[in-house]
């Protein structure tokens, strides 16, 4: 399992995308399949310019409970590079991570007193 905090979503083309707050860890992300014939020294050359978004294909909505910067735990399938996505506005620099498994982590209001 890895964990992420997330602060917002969107939803296209039947998944959930979750924006991960600053960037996973490299190491995790190198050992699962990179798509679209991305080789390791790419990802590692782009990795202070992207944002990071998790992709619950298994899902068409947000997870009940949702609340900006709450953490997730998931399971890592695959990424993808991409120069740009759309969103509400057009994304630069993403690294898009297919996700399984997604789940919240913790209450709200632990979060909210930091508890």
């Amino acid at each position: 399992m890895y964990y992420a905090q997330i602060d917002d979503y969107y939803v296209r083309d039947g998944a959930v995308y979750y924006h991960v707050v600053g960037r996973l860890d490299l190491a995790p992300i190198l050992k699962h399949r990179l798509n679209r014939s991305e080789q390791q020294a790419e990802a590692v050359a782009r990795w202070e310019l992207v944002q990071h978004w998790l992709a619950d294909w298994n899902h068409a909505a947000p997870f009940e409970g949702f609340y900006p910067n709450c953490t997730v735990a998931f399971e890592i399938n695959s990424s993808t590079y991409y120069p740009t996505m759309r969103h509400k506005k057009k994304l630069e620099h993403v690294r898009n991570i297919n996700v399984s498994g997604l789940v919240r982590c913790g209450r709200p209001d632990a979060a909210l007193s930091g508890a």
